[in-house]
């Protein structure tokens, strides 16, 4: 399993020169969607592209929950320039959709090679995409967690269809496998996120 759940998506949109590389000094504009990809929504394994992306021992994980805190975003590009961007921190469920959670005009319109974020325990002033539960902030702030995922492991029935050892793309479920033949997953807490991500 990866070892974070969170996906930064940018979108730029900016003035034709800028997309020829000429320096300018045009602007855009910078939309950042959060997002768990495919193994948040429909869990493992699933199929992209003709591949199978899952578990080489015969396990299939469903999550429930997949919530992040995030802010603190950053844009460098190679020639050590950086696009300052002011942020507020967001927690989101990335279960079911991508949501937005910022969208700045006036970014400058050029290759910003280095995204960066920080992961961050809610806080009572957090915006909050994607219906997040009140019991699930108020667990993630107890224990100062970035993130919270619930979900159940299981073995695949007998004949069902598994990664093949030469996909690229495969993910270890020993700790599921070490847990029985149903295992009640929940890693809020970053002792827990050690133990379910490998």
């Amino acid at each position: 399993m990866r070892r974070l759940f969170v996906l930064l998506a940018l979108l730029l949109t900016f003035p034709l020169s800028a997309c020829t590389g000429a320096d300018d000094g045009g602007t855009g504009t910078l939309r950042v969607t959060l997002s768990g990809e495919q193994g948040a929504k429909v869990g493992y394994p699933f199929t992209v592209d003709g591949e199978t992306v899952g578990f080489v021992d015969g396990w299939s994980l469903r999550f429930d929950e997949v919530v992040v805190g995030v802010a603190a975003l950053r844009l460098r590009a190679g020639d050590g320039d950086e696009a300052p961007l002011d942020v507020d921190h967001v927690v989101a469920s990335l279960r079911v959709d991508d949501p937005v959670a910022w969208e700045r005009e006036g970014v400058p319109a050029r290759r910003w090679d280095r995204v960066g974020y920080a992961l961050r325990a809610p806080s009572p002033g957090a915006r909050i995409l994607g219906g997040v539960p009140e019991a699930t902030l108020a667990r993630m702030r107890a224990r100062s967690a970035r993130r919270s995922t619930s979900g159940a492991a299981r073995p695949l029935p007998r004949g069902a269809r598994s990664p093949s050892s030469s996909t690229s793309r495969m993910r270890s479920s020993r700790t599921a496998a070490r847990a029985g033949a149903t295992a009640r997953l929940a890693s809020s807490s970053r002792r827990a996120r050690a133990r379910t991500s490998r």
